[in-house]
């Protein structure tokens, strides 16, 4: 009766842990409608990743020569010393992809799409393989994490922190080509075969391990550090190591066998390799390297930029628990900690330390499984505390977990930025789903160029730049025209309709007035703009969310921008209204104005249009 009650007890906590992933993986999904756009999985990283794929198996060209019939395609390859073509990144996720792009073909060639490999068909398999790799991932952690503590309840719990606290939820549903879920389940799989393999090192574990250590590596060669793992695990002190070295030494053949079977599965891509560039290794990253002597650890961990604790604060649970790890699982503390902080230390070392444009820090979604081994202690501890500590804890990580969901659909809809995130737009977005355009004035962006020479942080914003070096034209009711040091050619028009009010002001004595039948601010041309300029165009009205800003090409009436109706309070009565534009050409005459649609009279004041130009910020970051 008892063990009946258990094992259902077990089914309902596994039950709800998996209708609530799927919630959240549909609930992401269906926001972002990624089958509705053109290459949406295929793109970026994914695009070498996948490469191998159509090349081998539907054009029968490794060497690439097709790209130059297939330019339409999302297809991108490096240029070796040689001149062959070679993918950037190593094939082992094609090997996770090559089950389900055997069922997008058929399923293109039945439902007659093209079949050249990057139709509709073969994303949405790699998206449906995804998502089945992440419950493979959980299902085998799960029973990973049960050998550590046996409590259904701890284990449910940190299994819930682990996928709805970081960010593998995002990556699996609004980007699942991308490396980390694959790498999620992978690891997951290690751990267990690790386990399995010192508690009855059999022929089938052996190659096992040596299989999924060389896919491991295969993805990204610095998984080959999970090595170490397998070789420290279970060892707690100087003995047990000597006894560990002894253990293998009588088994040698066996560690010869992993080291094989790992070597055969990374044979197809040294020879891969050979063939195309001549070399059988071939380091296709070129100036792209690690600065192990500047490791940015503490930005990595804690910045606004991309700090993984910053934008994952769940994951605090892992680095706390590590303390209990140590007093009640000293055996399995060495190879945790050990991996956990190579692991850290490689990464911030890593020229881009942040990994591009991304949702947090998503390389740390490759050890997520290793975290999961010290947030159980930190999950145990909570669970047995009284009874009203435990709710308080349970529900405040509750909170935390609220707030990692919100931050995915932030990331979907602009309000976290893919890579320079500062504290004050960290702030400013902190409850808001959609951002203001003013949030990319305070925007830190990164100088990449010089980051991969120095491997330092060097960062420019557009409010430093601006405060600076702009081009400033304000329409001030009190003043008339503005003009600081704006040596663009402008005309004021269609001042006719301008109704001044002394109703409100925001600076001075008088504002403008706008109603239903007078909506329009005065018109700024602008004339001579060049391609890459950046113009933002701000204003402060009386009405939240109500000024349309437009910025139109004036030979153009289809070309426009407009502002989203989105404003930050200034004080108690008037809000800021912003339009931040970069020209993506050059442009002889611009046109910008204020639209008020509604019904009624708002009040606006402080109309201005500030200009940086492409040339100066070109020098200042040539400098």
């Amino acid at each position: 009766m008892f063990f009946a009650e258990n094992m259902k007890n077990k089914s309902v906590l596994s039950l709800v842990l998996f209708f609530v992933v799927i919630l959240v993986w549909l609930g992401l999904s269906l926001d972002v409608k990624w089958w509705k756009k053109t290459y949406p999985i295929v793109r970026h990283d994914v695009i070498s990743y996948y490469g191998y794929l159509p090349a081998v198996f539907i054009f029968k060209d490794i060497h690439l020569r097709y790209v130059d019939t297939m330019s339409n395609l999302p297809i991108g390859a490096q240029i070796a010393p040689n001149g062959g073509r070679v993918f950037k990144t190593t094939g082992g996720l094609s090997m996770m992809y090559l089950p389900f792009f055997a069922v997008g073909h058929l399923a293109a060639h039945f439902l007659d799409y093209p079949t050249h490999g990057y139709s509709k068909p073969y994303e949405i398999a790699i998206a449906i393989g995804a998502f089945i790799y992440l419950l493979l991932g959980m299902y085998v952690l799960k029973k990973f994490l049960q050998h550590v503590i046996d409590d259904k309840r701890v284990v449910f719990w940190t299994l819930l922190f682990i996928l709805l606290g970081g960010n593998v939820l995002y990556y699996t549903a609004v980007e699942p080509g991308m490396s980390h879920v694959y790498t999620f389940c992978l690891v997951s799989v290690f751990l267990l075969l690790t386990f399995r393999w010192y508690a009855k090192p059999t022929l089938l574990n052996t190659l096992s391990l040596g299989f999924i250590l060389g896919l491991l590596s295969l993805i990204r060669p610095t998984n080959v550090l999970w090595g170490l793992f397998w070789l420290f695990y279970d060892v707690s002190s100087f003995t047990a190591l000597k006894q560990r070295f002894t253990f293998l030494f009588k088994r040698f053949y066996l560690v010869l066998l992993i080291g094989f079977m790992a070597f055969l599965t990374w044979l197809p891509q040294l020879m891969y390799w050979k063939e195309v560039t001549g070399q059988w290794l071939f380091y296709s990253y070129g100036e792209e390297r690690f600065f192990f002597t500047k490791p940015h650890i503490l930005a990595a961990l804690f910045s606004y930029q991309k700090g993984f604790l910053m934008y994952a604060p769940i994951f605090f649970l892992s680095f706390v628990g590590l303390i209990g790890l140590y007093r009640n699982k000293k055996s399995l503390f060495w190879s945790t900690f050990l991996v956990l902080m190579l692991f850290v230390y490689a990464y911030a070392s890593w020229w881009c330390w942040w990994f591009g444009g991304s949702y947090g820090m998503r390389a740390y979604i490759d050890f997520y499984p290793l975290l999961a081994i010290p947030m159980l202690f930190s999950v145990r501890w909570i669970l047995h505390q009284r009874k009203w500590i435990k709710v308080l804890l349970l529900f405040f990580s509750t909170l935390l977990l609220a707030y990692q969901i919100f931050n995915a659909f932030k990331y979907v809809h602009g309000s976290i930025h893919w890579d320079a995130m500062s504290k004050k737009v960290f702030w400013m977005n902190f409850f808001r789903l959609y951002p203001p355009d003013q949030m990319q004035l305070y925007l830190e962006h990164p100088s990449y160029e010089k980051v991969l020479k120095e491997g330092e942080k060097m960062y420019y914003s557009y409010e430093k730049l601006i405060s600076k070096f702009s081009d400033t034209l304000c329409f001030d009711p009190d003043k008339g025209v503005v003009n600081k040091h704006f040596s663009y050619p402008f005309v004021i028009s269609d001042q006719e309709n301008l109704v001044v009010s002394q109703e409100h002001s925001y600076t001075g004595d008088k504002s403008m007035k706008l109603f239903k039948d007078n909506g329009f601010t005065p018109n700024l041309n602008i004339y001579g703009a060049k391609k890459g300029d950046v113009f933002y165009v701000t204003a402060k009205v009386s009405k939240p969310n109500a000024l349309i800003l437009v910025l139109q090409d004036k030979n153009s009436a289809e070309k426009f921008y407009v502002s989203r109706k989105r404003t930050l309070r200034s004080n108690r009565l008037w809000h800021e209204v912003a339009l931040f534009y970069e020209l993506p050409e050059d442009k002889d005459s611009l046109v910008i104005y204020g639209w008020w649609p509604g019904n009624k009279e708002i009040f606006v004041d402080d109309f201005c249009v500030i200009v940086l130009r492409r040339s100066i910020m070109n020098a200042i970051q040539q400098f």
